[in-house]
């Protein structure tokens, strides 16, 4: 691998989003509208349910910065493939794991961004005050969650890559089933018993049970750190070889053509 470029392909991406327009919408319209409804719902609802509208509203802050993160690296990928320029990149002696980390690099230092704002906006308009009294807790559940979306990027690159360009709506829609098994607002104990083992290696279960045990107990247990870091890695460690697996046979069977065209 060549970080050259991998540069090259950050600058390039760079130079895309700044004329691409929806991609602010992607990246800052969706992200903070979402954050002030359930910031004035959490406003709303002080004095009644304090605790559960600041559980809503932070949740919201996780959700959001993890489906970015993932979400975003995926769409690149398919706006390579519609414009027809994927097959370019790769034709230019770019590999796939130079492609998809370059995405990687992008996506994340615009969700990092994206994060502060979305916290900051938390913090300073709807009071929830509780992530800087805590805020090496809040930092540790953000790098969890965003080595998870990145797994969770390449595994949804890889699939897409299997089963062609029609399946890129998998790039925005996937995250969702992943985020309601991780149980976001509740409890797994509210899903069937044979659901429940699956919920538990989901990859923001721990987080999302460290967000609602930091806002009702105002710390966060160890083992759900531990446990949530192990199987966000375990994704991440998963999902390279998967990627990288599907990538060679799409180059052999044709599909990797297909994409670029």
């Amino acid at each position: 691998m060549k970080w050259y470029k991998v540069q090259a392909l950050i600058y390039r991406e760079g130079r895309i989003f700044r004329n691409a327009k929806y991609r602010a919408v992607l990246f800052l319209y969706f992200p903070i509208t979402t954050i002030i409804i359930w910031g004035l719902f959490s406003s709303s609802v002080q004095g009644r349910a304090l605790e559960t509208g600041m559980l809503v509203l932070i949740v919201n802050v996780f959700w959001n910065f993890g489906q970015l993160a993932q979400s975003s690296t995926n769409m690149a990928m398919m706006d390579d493939s519609f414009s027809g320029s994927l097959k370019h990149i790769f034709v230019s002696g770019v590999s796939s794991t130079e492609y998809i980390l370059a995405r990687i690099i992008t996506s994340s230092l615009l969700s990092a961004v994206v994060v502060v704002l979305l916290i900051g906006l938390s913090v300073y308009a709807f009071q929830a005050t509780i992530l800087l009294a805590n805020f090496s807790l809040v930092v540790i559940l953000t790098c969890l969650t965003l080595i998870a979306s990145i797994g969770l990027s390449v595994f949804v690159a890889g699939m897409i890559l299997a089963l062609g360009k029609e399946y890129g709506f998998l790039s925005w829609s996937s995250i969702q089933i992943f985020v309601l098994l991780s149980a976001p607002f509740y409890s797994i104990s509210v899903f069937p018993e044979i659901i429940q083992p699956v919920a538990w290696v989901m990859p923001f279960t721990n987080i999302f049970e460290g967000i609602r045990q930091l806002i009702s107990a105002g710390f966060v247990d160890p083992t759900l750190i531990v446990n949530g870091a192990i199987i966000s890695v375990a994704y991440l460690a998963v999902s390279f070889p998967f990627y990288t697996a599907v990538f060679r046979h799409a180059k052999k069977n044709g599909n990797l053509v297909k994409m670029g065209s």
